[in-house]
């Protein structure tokens, strides 16, 4: 059933490489529900054809929707990726301003503590 009360939602995405849920966590302590978007074995060689890549689009496009429908009054979607460029830009391209919650990306450097860093945020232009 939906979540009603506002919340914020952390959305790893684990294709090139696991994203741990303790390094969403330490990205972004607010999101109080975390969901996982992975293939069965991350890998860098994952994207070796367009019907993979499709596939990820699809999936993209599906959890958003999903997450639209079970968080109605998330206030921010943190997004922590692993991905291949690709995957990367039909996530941007599968955010829609008018209908998502403001979409927080984070970028990943190993030697940092935390390892993930605030981006930048995809919302609807004031």
């Amino acid at each position: 059933s939906p979540v009603t009360e506002s919340c914020e939602v952390a959305l790893r995405i684990s294709i090139s490489a696991r994203v741990s849920e303790a390094d969403a966590k330490a990205g972004a302590a607010a999101a109080g529900y975390h969901v996982e978007l992975h293939v069965p074995e991350p890998s860098k060689a994952w994207l070796r054809s367009g019907a993979r890549i499709r596939a990820a689009t699809k999936a993209i496009h599906d959890v958003l929707m999903a997450l639209r429908d079970k968080f109605p009054e998330c206030s921010t979607i943190h997004v922590f990726a692993a991905v291949p460029t690709p995957v990367a830009i039909a996530l941007g391209q599968a955010v829609n301003p008018r209908m998502d919650p403001p979409v927080a990306l984070y970028e990943y450097a190993r030697q940092r503590a935390p390892r993930y860093r605030f981006a930048l945020t995809l919302e609807e232009a004031s």
